[in-house]
C-alpha cells in the first residue's frame, strides 16, 4: 500500500491475474501443491487428506483435473530461467 501524500488516498497494487484461465487457486496454493509432488513425493490422495484436515473442502476430481490441465509441469521442465511451467 502506498499514500503518496497525507491527504491522498491509498493506493494498491493491482491483483495478480490467474495462473490457469478460470482458477481460483492463487500462486502460493499452487507452489505449495508441486513442492508436495515433487519435493516431497506426497500423492494426490494424500494433498486431499491435508487439505481436507485443514478444513479446505475440494474434491478430489479437482486436483486430478488440475494436474492433467497442465501436463507440461515436471521437475525437468521447472527451470530457474522459466517463469512458469
Amino acid at each position: 500500500m502506498i499514500k503518496a501524500s497525507p491527504e491522498a488516498a491509498p493506493q494498491t497494487a493491482p491483483v495478480p491475474g490467474a495462473i490457469f484461465t478460470g482458477s481460483l487457486a492463487d500462486v502460493s496454493f499452487l507452489a505449495g501443491m508441486l513442492v508436495d509432488k515433487f519435493a516431497f513425493h506426497l500423492p494426490l490422495y494424500r494433498q486431499h487428506q491435508r487439505l481436507a484436515a485443514g478444513g479446505i473442502t475440494l474434491a478430489r476430481a479437482t486436483l486430478t483435473q488440475g494436474w492433467r490441465a497442465a501436463p507440461r509441469c515436471s521437475p525437468r521442465s521447472i527451470s530457474p530461467s522459466s517463469s512458469m511451467c
